[in-house]
């Protein structure tokens, strides 16, 4: 699955916190944003797209 692929899933689902890209599977998170770790560089991490409310983000949109 790609990253739009994913982000799209996400995105379809209202109660979707994050998600995240690995090879050829997508990650989600529901509700609570748990089960999340910060792994050193080097260690093949993935970055975590979190979804914010528009409201959240200021004047800078």
């Amino acid at each position: 699955m790609t990253l739009e692929e994913c982000s799209t899933k996400c995105l379809d689902n209202c109660t979707c916190m994050a998600y995240a890209n690995q090879d050829t599977y997508c990650l989600l998170w529901f509700n609570d944003l748990l089960d999340t770790q910060v792994l050193p560089k080097g260690r093949g991490g993935h970055d975590i797209l979190v979804r914010m409310a528009s409201s959240e983000l200021g004047n800078n949109v």
